[in-house]
Order: C-alpha cells, then structure tokens, then sequence
C-alpha cells in the first residue's frame, strides 16, 4: 500500500500535460451530486475507464479521503461522461492503509481540495479536477472549479483561500 500511495502523490503532481512519463494526466469535471462533489470523465473521453483508486485531498493540508479497489476485486468501470460522488461507500473497494494517519477529511468553504481518480488497468493514468467550496446565502454549498487555459494562465474561483488572503 506504500507504493499506491506514492504513485497518488507521483499523479496529482505531474502537471497538467495530457502525456507525461508519471503516465496521461487528463482533466475531470467537477459537479455535484447529492450536495457532495463527484468528478467526472468529460463527455467526449475516448474510453472507458477502470478506477484503481479514488481520492479527494485538501490542497494546502494534509487531510484527504480515498478508496481503492481490494486485491482480486472487479474494478468500477465509468464511461465517459458518468461521476463519483465523495463519500460514496463501493463493495468493491477499500480505504487505503495511509487514511488511518491522516486527518479526517471535512470540506470547508473558500477552501482548495483536488479531486482525482486513477485507472486500474494503467496505475500511472489518472483524471483529476481541482476546485474550491462556495457556499449560498440559502447555506447550500457549491464546488467551483479552477481551470487551466490553453497559455498556461488559469481561472481562480472567487472561493479560493489564497485569493481571498490576497484581498485583504
């Protein structure tokens, strides 16, 4: 279990690039279901994919949530277009050995968290989305996300921690 965990931080920090030798990096889309964050695989993803593992860590903490498939278990395979929701609980799989030493994750507005999901046939092939939580004057939440642009600039959500620093 080191090693998968090692291979989850290799993935979320390999950049954007859509090929890398940490393996493809592709860009999921963010939404919500059921009040929680889900990512997805864009619409128009060439195939489907089998998730090895799940997780949704903070971005500036040490908090983070995860799930990977037990040994000899038949993987979630998500089409394109098709999500998982945090917090979702699948037979299938397990927490990983690492969650026992971290914190518990709770989101918390005008924070950052990185939602990814990597693939059990291509441990080293992953989507992932990162974004922030806004919350409405009616106390409902929403799951902005950040978005990297074809320059390489990228498009801050207004929940963002750091900007909000920034501002003050």
């Amino acid at each position: 279990m080191r090693g998968l965990w090692i291979l989850v931080v290799l993935s979320l920090i390999s950049g954007c690039a859509s090929a890398a030798s940490f393996g493809r990096l592709e860009t999921g889309k963010i939404i919500s279901i059921e009040g929680m964050p889900a990512i997805c695989l864009p619409d128009d993803a060439n195939e489907d994919f089998p998730v090895g593992w799940i997780t949704l860590s903070e971005s500036y903490g040490s908090a983070s949530w995860g799930l990977v498939v037990r040994e000899g278990a038949r993987p979630l395979v998500l089409a394109p277009g098709k999500c998982i929701r945090y917090g979702v609980e699948l037979d299938e799989y397990e927490s990983p050995a690492y969650q026992a030493r971290v914190p518990i994750l709770k989101l918390q507005v005008n924070r950052t968290y990185v939602f990814a999901i990597n693939s059990a046939a291509q441990p080293r092939d992953s989507y992932r989305g990162v974004f922030c939580v806004s919350e409405d004057g009616d106390g409902s939440r929403r799951y902005l996300q950040y978005f990297r642009l074809s320059n390489g600039s990228e498009i801050t959500p207004s929940c963002d921690e750091k900007e909000h620093e920034r501002a003050h």
